[in-house]
């Protein structure tokens, strides 16, 4: 049997009662213990309350930032890097700009507006325009082989490409070192050869290399002397002949191929090379050693130019059967060198140059089948050497000079289809083969009219 008192508790209160028979009997609180219990309440609360205001605080202090504010940030940052992408990309643009300017300058200014230390660099800079400035060889070397050889053909720019391909890639070949030209020092005699091998190939790929008559060992990787018609005799080079007549060449002739120096024999004759002419320039186109010349019947145009006469070395000069235009310069006087002069067949037009008495090595003058008018000119009397002289089929008028007579070795004299040339003819060597229309007079040294056409037929 249990204890008569029981115990209970409650939260905070413990309660002691009695177990009796009368329910009445049970005891209850008393109103002090009522106020302290309530009081004890209180301060657990309070205490409780300050808890969790310590909890909030240090919550709020450990907040992490919200998101919104990190993307803001994000976003500033990829506005900086954008923007300093876009000033970068500017700066470069803007530089890229100011280079193409000044170089569009310096081309037209033919280098004049670029710094110059020496009279040389500014005759290099202003010798033939270029695609681009080339620098001066005191402030840039060049280091690949391309640079290299686009520096030494750099006066002669705009370069073929496909001749430059094959000749820097698809050939292997380089210069000898054994190879001299007279006393030049061993590196100009490699940029020359280099010169040499350019422009034959080039010559080759404009006028129709595979459908030669010839091109044995044409752009192999075989030293140039070793191609066709080229000297074999003159390895390791520089070639000096170039005979490549009645080949079936068809193009037009490069002009570089006139700055081969070192040629003394260029015939090239009845070939179709239509449209081709002779550079003017002479800067870089001189055949200064040239002795031989023959371009006849190969269709050149334009005017015979005047910088032949820097070729003062020619012996012999055949440019007949062309479309040649245009009068013959005054100063093809000065060519004394020449002992033969053939224009024939050309559209030639003005005066014969009196200055041609002045070739007193001329043995053949032959400039029949042109437009030429005017007088013959007294001074082609003081051509003793002279065997051979043909001016017919031109528009010549005026009398025949007695100075005529001086040219003592004279063997042919071709002068009909010239329909105004009057007077009497004064009496040629017996040793001249003579021409003439007998219907006209039957002595060539008697008067003649001015209408009579003379020198037709041959005896």
């Amino acid at each position: 049997m249990e204890d008569d008192n029981s115990v209970f508790q409650r939260d905070d209160i413990t309660f002691v009662t009695e177990e009796t028979d009368d329910i009445s009997m049970i005891s209850s609180p008393t109103t002090t213990d009522v106020v302290v219990q309530q009081q004890e309440e209180g301060a657990v609360k309070k205490n409780n309350e300050d808890v969790d205001a310590k909890v909030v605080v240090g919550a709020k202090k450990e907040q992490p930032q919200k998101p919104h504010t990190q993307n803001e940030n994000r976003r500033n940052v990829s506005q900086k890097k954008v923007l300093w992408s876009v000033i970068v990309l500017l700066a470069i643009v803007v530089a890229i700009l100011a280079g193409m300017l000044l170089l569009n300058n310096n081309n037209k200014n033919d280098g004049n507006d670029a710094p110059t230390t020496t009279s040389s660099d500014s005759n290099q800079a202003n010798a033939i325009p270029t695609t681009q400035p080339t620098p001066s060889p005191s402030h840039w070397t060049p280091t690949t082989r391309r640079g290299r050889v686009e520096y030494i053909l750099k006066d002669y720019a705009p370069l073929d490409e496909r001749t430059m391909t094959w000749l820097l890639e698809t050939s292997t070949w380089t210069p000898p070192t054994t190879a001299r030209i007279g006393n030049y020092p061993s590196d100009e005699t490699e940029n020359y050869l280099w010169l040499e091998r350019y422009a034959l190939a080039l010559l080759y790929s404009s006028t129709n290399g595979p459908y030669w008559a010839r091109n044995d060992y044409w752009m192999s990787n075989e030293p140039t002397c070793r191609w066709f018609s080229l000297e074999p005799n003159a390895c390791p080079g520089p070639i000096t002949n170039l005979v490549l007549y009645l080949n079936k060449m068809e193009g037009t002739l490069p002009s570089v191929l006139f700055a081969l120096s070192n040629l003394k024999k260029l015939h090239l004759a009845r070939n179709q090379l239509t449209g081709s002419t002779i550079p003017s320039d002479t800067s870089n186109y001189l055949l200064k050693h040239l002795t031989f010349m023959d371009l006849a019947s190969t269709g050149l145009k334009g005017s015979v130019p005047s910088s032949i006469r820097n070729m003062t070395q020619l012996e012999s000069l055949y440019l007949s059967g062309n479309e040649l235009t245009g009068p013959i310069f005054e100063e093809i006087g000065n060519m004394t060198n020449l002992t033969v002069l053939s224009l024939w067949g050309n559209q030639l037009g003005g005066t014969i140059p009196s200055s041609i008495g002045n070739m007193d090595r001329l043995k053949d003058l032959s400039l029949s089948e042109n437009q030429l008018s005017g007088p013959l000119p007294t001074q082609l009397g003081s051509l003793t050497s002279l065997s051979r002289l043909s001016l017919h089929t031109n528009d010549l008028s005026g009398t025949i000079p007695e100075s005529f007579l001086n040219m003592s070795n004279l063997q042919w004299l071709s002068l009909y289809e010239n329909n105004r040339l009057e007077g009497s003819f004064p009496q040629l060597s017996d040793t001249v083969r003579k021409c003439f229309l007998g219907s006209c007079f039957s002595d060539i040294t008697n008067a003649m009219t001015s209408r009579c056409i003379f020198f037709d037929n041959c005896y």
